[in-house]
């Protein structure tokens, strides 16, 4: 299989994301910042948090990000019908929110936040999450 995804040039998505800069370049990070603060609110348009779910992004940083967000209504599940996920899911989206935008202040990267995210939202080999 892999002989013939050679052949035809077909890259799997890491192979994919490997190649991408580490962080995020500042319009992307102006973009994901917003569509963030407007999902908190509760206000942005209606596909904007369809970009953050799904891809690409042109940065690990900014796949990571979406790894994150589309994995929240799994690891914090909605607690009322018509929500994304619980208010849990949201606090720890503005804790996200809080990285992105002081990155340079902090001490933890964005990427580092969301490298601790997906170790614990990952299924162990139990298949329990958290």
């Amino acid at each position: 299989m892999k002989k013939l995804k050679q052949l035809f040039g077909i890259e799997s998505s890491d192979e994919k994301i490997e190649r991408l800069p580490q962080e995020m370049p500042d319009d992307e990070k102006k973009l994901i910042t917003k569509i963030i603060e407007e999902f908190i609110a509760g206000a942005g348009g209606p596909y904007d948090w369809d970009w953050m779910i799904t891809g690409p992004k042109e940065s690990k940083e900014g796949e990571l990000i979406t790894y994150f967000c589309s994995s929240l209504d799994f690891v914090y599940p909605a607690e009322k019908k018509g929500h994304f996920c619980s208010p849990e899911g949201i606090q720890k989206l503005s804790e996200l929110l809080a990285v992105i935008k002081n990155n340079e202040a902090e001490s933890r990267s964005t990427f580092d936040f969301l490298q601790d995210f997906k170790q614990k939202a990952d299924p162990d080999a139990t298949g329990q999450r958290r």
